[in-house]
């Protein structure tokens, strides 16, 4: 009997794992898609605009093949394939979220602030998920500011310290409900009103361990929202393995 309860209680927890990694995929399809929905909806009335048309024709086909990459990881979900990891400059991601998620931000009246080092901070890591972090803070943040009158910024900082890449984003909306805190990285805690699935935030999370990285909400006087992920130097990523290396031949 006990052998039977340790297999059920298995199946159960694969099956759970199961349906968390498809939601978390279906959560993250999302945020593509309503960018191309935008677009696409926008287009009609802006043929002659120049600049739309430039951002259309960059922005669209990049969202519509991370589509098709979620939906590969969907389809590949029972056998997981390995993460490819690359020199990626955080600046540049962080600039692309930017750009993704602008046409957001402009319905929704919010200025994004970014203040980025003027050299590159690489690290290593797979661009699309390091993308996703971003698309999920801005777009918290967004829905936060949503309803507030007066002025809607969201800053966003990166710096260096300690062999770490520092990213802050930061916005002026009504802060965390308190009742949030203990529950801010669980999956499927939400508490936006309209709606939301709750997994923005622990996917979050996820990268960033998956990266050997962190991310923190910070508790500050005065309104808004800070959120600080730090990622390691792609310099001081390459020494750890070394040394990881070093460990296992001796």
């Amino acid at each position: 009997m006990k052998s039977l309860s340790v297999s059920a209680f298995r199946h159960t927890h694969l099956l759970s794992a199961g349906r968390l990694s498809e939601a978390m995929l279906a959560h993250e399809i999302r945020n593509p898609m309503w960018t191309i929905r935008t677009f696409a909806s926008a287009l009609s009335g802006k043929m002659a605009d120049r600049n739309f048309l430039e951002s259309f024709c960059k922005i669209v086909p990049r969202e519509v093949e991370r589509v098709s990459s979620l939906v590969e990881q969907l389809l590949d979900s029972a056998r997981p394939q390995p993460v490819a990891r690359n020199l990626i400059d955080v600046n540049e991601t962080i600039a692309m979220a930017s750009e993704v998620i602008a046409p957001k931000a402009a319905a929704a009246g919010v200025n994004i602030v970014m203040r980025l080092r003027a050299r590159c901070l690489d690290v290593w890591a797979d661009s699309a998920a390091l993308q996703q972090i971003f698309n999920n803070l801005l777009d918290n943040s967004i829905d936060a500011l949503a309803h507030k009158s007066g002025e809607r910024e969201i800053n966003i900082r990166a710096s260096e310290r300690s062999g770490m890449v520092i990213v802050e984003v930061e916005d002026n909306g009504p802060g965390i409900p308190v009742q949030a805190w203990p529950h801010l990285f669980c999956p499927f805690a939400t508490f936006k009103k309209d709606e939301g699935t709750g997994l923005g935030l622990f996917i979050v999370s996820r990268i960033a361990s998956d990266h050997g990285g962190t991310i923190r909400a910070m508790k500050h006087q005065g309104v808004g929202a800070r959120f600080v992920l730090q990622l390691p130097l792609a310099r001081m990523a390459t020494r750890s393995r070394k040394r990881i290396r070093a460990v296992r031949t001796q």
